[in-house]
Parts: structure tokens; sequence; C-alpha cells
């Protein structure tokens, strides 16, 4: 099937799970997604793009799925990126992937609040692997073209 476009955004905090394998400094977290609304087999595509207040930034790739229950919708992710540290938190290399949930209302224009957990991390492909966990209010809107 087939939905619209989307853009999301997101704001939150940054490494909530302090100690978890590196600095336990938390720290201010933005997020801007393209979900593009056509799909195979129920999984579509999104690019995305994270960045914190101290500096990391970290572009993906990924597959989506909405699963809806009324006005409800779980929407997991997954997928692959590239991750500058900035003053950051070390996550042991650039290649890292990512993975996500979020749970928002969808209104009756479609829009939808949400609240999104997301974890990156690189699976062990590099030395070190401390991975990072983090909490955002979302905000998804739909494209009219």
């Amino acid at each position: 099937g087939s939905g619209q476009d989307r853009l999301s955004f997101g704001a939150g905090m940054f490494n909530v799970i302090p100690g978890h394998g590196g600095p336990d400094d938390t720290s201010a977290e933005g997020r801007f997604e393209y979900r593009l609304g056509g799909r195979w087999y129920g999984i579509g595509p999104m690019v995305g793009v994270m960045a914190n207040s101290d500096g990391a930034v970290f572009g993906y790739v990924s597959g989506y799925a909405d699963l809806a229950y009324g006005p409800w919708i779980l929407t997991p992710t997954v997928g692959v990126g590239a991750y500058s540290d900035g003053s950051s938190k070390d996550l042991g290399g650039v290649f890292q992937f990512g993975l996500s949930f979020e749970v928002a209302y969808a209104f009756e224009n479609d829009t939808r609040l949400g609240l999104r957990w997301a974890h990156i991390s690189n699976a062990g492909l590099h030395d070190r692997n401390p991975g990072v966990d983090s909490v955002l209010v979302t905000l998804s809107v739909p494209l009219g073209f």
C-alpha cells in the first residue's frame, strides 16, 4: 500500500542512559526525516538526520512501517548511516545502525504527535560499541503532493 509522503520532526534528549559505555553527559537532540509514502509489502523508505547540542551528527537511510490501531500509530524503523561525534559520545566509528520505535496519535488531518525511543550502535563492527539511546517528542505532518 501507499500513503502520503511525510515530514517528521523530533526534539528530545541524546544519551538518556548515562554511563552506558561512555560519558555520562546527556545533550539536546533534534531530528528531521522525510518519509516516502510509497511502500513495498508495507515497508517504506525514509532519509533523516540527527544532530545534538554537542556537535554529533548522524545521517541515515531507513525502512519504516506504520502499524495502526484506531488513531494510534506504532512506527518501527531500522536503518544504516554515518555518525560524526563532534564533542559528543564516541560510538566507535563512522558506520552505525539505527533502530527506533515511535507511538503517535493521528489527528483527523493525519498530523501525528508522538513519543519515540531511538538507539544507535555499530553492532560490534568497530572495536568499541557503546551505543546510545534517545527519547524524543515527535511531530509528523503529511505532504499534500
